[in-house]
């Protein structure tokens, strides 16, 4: 028997860079948090949002297509209840 996903609702993980997508998953997984939908193209965002519940969104800020400051907006105008938490690995404020 397997042990049940981590946390109820999945955690949507989004960034246009896989390794770090899955660099997150891991690091998240060794935390005991194994529910996590990564997502690499920001254009899918707002549909994977209406398709499913999720616990949280995990964003980063700055990627090609949609940029994560463009999605915020929507995704609290239409997701108010799921939490978004904004990631960027530019030095920058």
């Amino acid at each position: 028997m397997s042990a049940a996903a981590f946390p109820l609702l999945p955690i949507l993980l989004v960034d246009d860079e896989p390794a770090l997508v899955a660099a997150v998953e891991f690091t998240l997984a060794s935390e005991g948090i194994t529910n996590v939908v990564g997502c690499t193209d920001s254009r899918t965002v707002m549909d994977l949002l209406a398709q499913r519940e999720f616990s949280a969104v995990l964003m980063d800020i700055t990627m090609p297509h949609v940029q994560g400051s463009e999605l915020l907006p929507r995704e609290v105008d239409e997701h108010p209840g799921t939490a978004v938490i904004m990631l960027t690995g530019v030095n920058e404020v």
